[in-house]
């Protein structure tokens, strides 16, 4: 998307846009890295697997709509969040931990939990693996097929490479011991480029030619200035951001 966006837009900024779509894959792979390696203590949003869901799907226009599969799965999904951290709360007071499943005991009932959870990582992994594997693994088959390969070892290579994802992620959740403190640095980091600073960018990047042809001058700087706004407080956030999390960091590792 951001490759296609600089190449609509101003011919100085066309040859930027292999730049443009490598930022965005490395924010993303970073962003999504950081989820699985740490997808056992929490969840966050899953934006960044919708569009690309969406356009293998048969029917896209049934991701949308009042009643879609977007907003009754977000919906869902937000009521069993709010309801597993209001009776947390209650259950556990100011002892709960990053996730409320650290604090259950070795009781049956809470046993049982803890199989249903990771049954759900089970399952789920695999999705949170997909855009990773969707952007990198084109790339690295390409070289495969010029050398005519056979399918065979293609597979095998294939099953290497989504094994060393699982790999690394797994390593990163394994090394690092206290993950309620790398957590916030892979939202404020990529996240936060990801939701405020690169859309505002690629919007202007896109938009602007068609801007300068049916807006009047007012009305430009209006929707230009609002951009960059969003842009700038997305940089604002993510300076100010690393320097908490690295001083928190600090102050941990001191302590």
């Amino acid at each position: 998307m951001a490759e296609e966006a600089f190449a609509s837009s101003y011919k100085p900024l066309v040859r930027f846009k292999l730049v443009a779509r490598w930022f965005v894959n490395c924010c993303l792979i970073f962003l999504q890295v950081g989820i699985l390696s740490v997808y056992y203590i929490f969840v966050v949003d899953h934006a960044k697997e919708v569009l690309p869901l969406e356009n293998k799907m048969k029917h896209p226009k049934d991701m949308d709509g009042f009643n879609g599969v977007l907003s009754t799965g977000v919906s869902l999904v937000t009521l069993i969040y709010a309801a597993c951290g209001f009776y947390g709360y209650i259950t556990y007071g100011d002892q709960v931990q990053g996730s409320v499943t650290l604090n259950l005991s070795d009781t049956p009932l809470n046993f049982s939990v803890k199989c249903m959870l990771l049954c759900v990582v089970y399952s789920s992994f695999l999705i949170q693996q997909y855009p990773i594997v969707e952007m990198l693994w084109p790339m690295a088959k390409r070289p495969l097929r010029a050398r005519n390969t056979k399918r065979a070892y293609i597979t095998a290579f294939e099953y290497l490479f989504r094994f060393s994802i699982v790999f690394v992620a797994l390593g990163l959740a394994w090394l690092i011991p206290n993950l309620d403190q790398i957590i916030p640095l892979v939202g404020v980091t990529a996240g936060m480029l990801l939701a405020l600073v690169l859309p505002a960018i690629l919007e202007v990047v896109v938009f602007i030619e068609e801007w300068r042809a049916n807006f009047t001058t007012l009305r430009l700087s209006v929707y230009v200035g609002l951009d960059c706004f969003y842009a700038i407080l997305g940089l604002f956030f993510v300076v100010t951001g690393l320097q908490a999390n690295i001083k928190s960091l600090m102050q941990g590792e001191s302590s």
